[in-house]
């Protein structure tokens, strides 16, 4: 059995400007919580090897996921499929507070001394 309290998360900072990031993981899928604030730059589309699942848990954004483009607010969930290229579209005008899940996990996200991709 595996139990892991807000103290145990590992933090990362984010090379985006958004603070940092908790995370915690096991050997088939890894959780993430980030803050982005209000008025934070677009992120650039990007892919990598890993389903990606995010549940917006505060504000509202721009998503894009290959050729679609939703705005998700409180609630909201998505699917970033394996290499299919995704991200934020726009800035928002309110603070964003996302869960994501990858599966398997980011290897970069584990790293303590490189940043998160």
């Amino acid at each position: 059995m595996f139990f892991a309290y807000p103290e145990d998360w590992h933090k990362k900072e984010s090379p985006n400007g958004f603070g940092p990031i908790h995370l915690v993981w096991g050997e088939r899928a890894m959780v993430a919580t980030f803050t982005i604030p209000a008025n934070q730059p677009a992120s650039p589309l990007h892919t990598h090897p890993h389903e990606q699942l995010g549940i917006v848990l505060e504000g509202e954004m721009t998503l894009t996921v290959g050729d679609e483009v939703r705005t998700l607010k409180q609630g909201d969930a998505y699917l970033a499929p394996p290499n299919v290229p995704h991200g934020r579209s726009a800035a928002s005008k309110v603070q964003i507070r996302m869960l994501e899940v990858f599966s398997p996990p980011k290897e970069d996200f584990m790293k303590p001394d490189s940043p998160p991709k």
